[in-house]
């Protein structure tokens, strides 16, 4: 059975920008990779989809089921980088975030 992964920003105002994902040579940029060879694996069956609401944009990625989503989020150096990136980002921008798992 699929699995859901979301990841959600609340931003505090319409100026600023939810770019984390797009920076050049961040570890944005490896975790991009790591999606795109877990999606080659079948592992991810729908890369990230963003849904903005409002202030709030929601990022949605299906894995082939929760197994395949826990090795993701575990899956080495990329993502313990990029946690650390995230969360510094976020903060320096104000910006709230969550993430859901269905």
């Amino acid at each position: 059975m699929s699995y859901k992964l979301k990841n959600i920003y609340t931003k505090p105002n319409a100026e600023v920008n939810i770019n984390f994902w797009d920076e050049e040579g961040s570890k944005s940029s490896a975790v991009n990779d790591l999606i795109d060879t877990y999606f080659d694996a079948g592992k991810i069956t729908q890369k990230p989809v963003k849904v903005v609401d409002g202030l709030t944009e929601t990022y949605t990625t299906i894995f082939k089921d929760e197994s395949s989503c826990n090795e993701f989020l575990s899956d080495g150096d990329a993502n313990d980088t990029h946690f650390e990136e995230l969360q510094k980002w976020c903060t320096d921008n104000s910006i709230s975030w969550s993430i859901e798992k269905e």
